[in-house]
């Protein structure tokens, strides 16, 4: 970057590289009711909310999203949001006055940047083509540094094994324009030393509840589960789903864990019907 920065202008100083990374100290995992969602979904719970944060210039490749969104409509379990200032930001208000399902918001400020980032499901980074070996998109350190699982699939295998990202490299290597992030892997057959892999990070996870996909049911008004009262009573409980996997679907929110749910036969009972629970057990 340096190099084509000196080949492209006349300087009258030497460039100098300054390494921007992720604070990992403020950017950390939200777990329980997120302040900040509400201002994402437009108080619709159970849409999923895709986010983009940061500068509104040219060479982010805006364009990409405004054409993902055409296509996507006014879906009604999807919500697309941006947030930014920049040079581009007076034709993106021009661009999306009209468009459903997405949203041009302000960037919030440092003390609530980690909840924000946190309050999406979806982090979208574009980058123009052209402008790729020039600047790197670090806003993807940050989404990154929220606290996420990774699926790490060996070559050759269908099955991924799922690590810990437990160091993220603070500078970003100049000559390949990347940064690093490191693994942590239980031991598994599959990885041998100095084999190649797949991984897929999970840009918005934390610690919650999971439950069985038996137990998520959903109705115009959203994804809910049934939850045994004090008084063995049914009660519907409005929840808002995560990532689905292997172990079951993510509540994101609704529930702290604490409650009985009816994770099976769901469909036959009604708010305030009485029922006997039987505790699954494992």
């Amino acid at each position: 970057m340096l190099a084509r920065l000196a080949a492209k202008t006349r300087l009258r100083t030497t460039p100098r590289h300054w390494p921007n990374w992720a604070d990992c100290s403020r950017l950390q995992p939200w777990s329980g009711d997120n302040p900040e969602r509400q201002g994402l979904d437009g108080g619709r719970p159970g849409t999923v909310v895709g986010l983009y944060s940061g500068n509104l210039g040219r060479k982010q490749g805006l364009d990409v999203l405004l054409a993902a969104q055409r296509l996507l409509g006014d879906a009604a379990d999807w919500r697309m949001v941006i947030a930014g200032s920049g040079a581009e930001r007076a034709g993106l208000a021009a661009a999306t006055a009209g468009m459903p399902g997405i949203a041009l918001q302000d960037l919030r400020p440092d003390d609530r940047l980690a909840a924000f980032l946190a309050a999406a499901d979806i982090h979208l980074i574009p980058q123009r083509r052209e402008a790729a070996d020039l600047v790197l998109p670090s806003k993807l350190l940050s989404s990154m540094a929220v606290g996420r699982p990774v699926d790490v699939t060996p070559v050759g295998s269908d099955k991924p094994v799922t690590g810990t990202i437990w160091l993220l490299e603070p500078v970003i290597d100049v000559s390949r324009r990347l940064g690093t992030a490191r693994i942590a892997l239980p031991a598994d057959p599959a990885i041998r030393v100095g084999g190649f892999a797949v991984a897929e990070i999970d840009t918005m996870d934390a610690i919650r509840p999971v439950l069985p996909q038996s137990a998520v049911l959903a109705d115009p008004n959203g994804s809910y589960v049934y939850v045994v009262g004090p008084d063995n009573k049914v009660v519907r409980r409005d929840v808002r789903i995560g990532s689905i996997s292997e172990k079951g679907v993510s509540i994101l929110s609704g529930l702290t864990g604490q409650e009985r749910v009816i994770v099976s036969a769901g469909a036959f009972v009604r708010p305030g019907e009485a029922v006997t629970p039987v505790v699954r057990k494992g």
